[in-house]
């Protein structure tokens, strides 16, 4: 009987046996040799588009798709790709947990990706180009389907407005919707503990400002006429240093943009 060595594609061959065959058998290293019918098989199946969407489930699929993108530079011409690559990297890490992400918020990191490497690489860009580079949910979405093929796949609500969510290929959409309401929910109570926190702190600094204070009634109304004083008597020494104008000259609105605000204010109070 005819054999084939198919020592090169031992990934694919367990695949196929896993995949296509339903055997869970596992493959030995050492001389891996199939008959030359199971061969035929096999080999029709690399060259079909069933083997696309079974290596699309695989963790070796994902890590794969990291390897068509390689920037190590950036600069103004390729900002977009270089934030991207990075923005790919943390989809693929998710997905290698079975962690769906939400398309908002990984816009959103997309974005400060972009505002950390104008710093980071003293970029000059402009307010037009960096709206450009920004591009829309729509774009990242594009580009994460063409580097992802398969394995992504896409939840939308019946309300477009509430976003998309993407996944992995062969997880569990309702683990996956459950997972996000969850971080959701999460995100929402720690926003929430920061805004409480905040509040105590202000209430707290304006506690301790009127404890601190130890100016009664009386003593702030005679601050405020010794400063009153001072204000009045600033005015009236500058308008004695110039000659009066005259009479037909007077310009009221003009002196009264000469008086100090603060004594304005408390002359017409």
């Amino acid at each position: 009987m005819k054999s084939v060595n198919v020592e090169d594609r031992l990934g694919l061959l367990q695949l196929y046996l896993t995949q296509e065959l339903q055997n869970e058998t596992l493959i030995s290293e050492e001389k891996p040799v199939l008959c030359l019918s199971c061969y035929n098989g096999f080999n029709n199946y690399t060259k079909s588009d069933d083997i696309e969407k079974s290596r699309s489930s695989t963790d070796e699929y994902l890590t794969d798709c990291l390897s068509d993108i390689d920037v190590t530079e950036c600069d103004r011409i390729n900002i977009d790709t270089y934030c991207y690559q990075k923005i790919l990297q943390d989809v693929i890490s998710s997905f290698l947990s079975y962690k769906p992400l939400l398309l908002h918020k990984l816009h959103s990191n997309y974005v400060s990706e972009i505002e950390k490497a104008i710093d980071e690489f003293s970029l000059v860009v402009n307010d037009d180009r960096l709206r450009a580079i920004q591009h829309r949910r729509e774009w990242l979405f594009t580009m994460l389907k063409s580097s992802l093929g398969p394995a992504l796949c896409v939840y939308t609500p019946p309300k477009k407005q509430q976003g998309k969510m993407i996944y992995r290929h062969r997880t569990d959409l309702l683990q996956c919707l459950h997972s996000s309401i969850s971080d959701y929910s999460r995100e929402i109570d720690n926003f929430n503990k920061k805004i409480s926190a905040m509040e105590n702190k202000v209430n707290s600094n304006i506690t301790n400002i009127a404890e601190s204070s130890s100016l009664n009634s009386m003593e702030c109304l005679d601050k405020t006429v010794r400063l009153m004083k001072n204000h009045v008597l600033l005015y009236v020494q500058d308008s004695m240093k110039t000659q009066l104008p005259d009479i037909h000259c007077f310009d009221l609105y003009e002196e009264i943009r000469k008086v100090n605000p603060t004594l304005w204010n408390f002359i017409y109070v």
